[in-house]
């Protein structure tokens, strides 16, 4: 796709997660991503996941 003009590499993101190895006890280290200061602000959470009680009583009154 790069070839083709499609995509093209980037040298920096605001997006760019930062990498975290994670020491575990069987020797293995994996790679996390620390998305706290990347992606997570930019995310749009339903905070009110149950329906507010004016909405219930309205939906109720018919």
């Amino acid at each position: 796709m790069e070839q083709l003009g499609i995509i093209s590499p980037a040298t920096t993101s605001e997006y760019a997660t930062p990498a975290v190895p994670v020491n575990k006890q069987d020797g293995s280290i994996p790679i996390c991503g620390d998305y706290k200061t990347t992606v997570n602000p930019c995310l749009d959470v339903d905070r009110y996941p149950i329906r507010k009680v004016d909405d219930l009583f309205t939906a109720l009154s018919g």
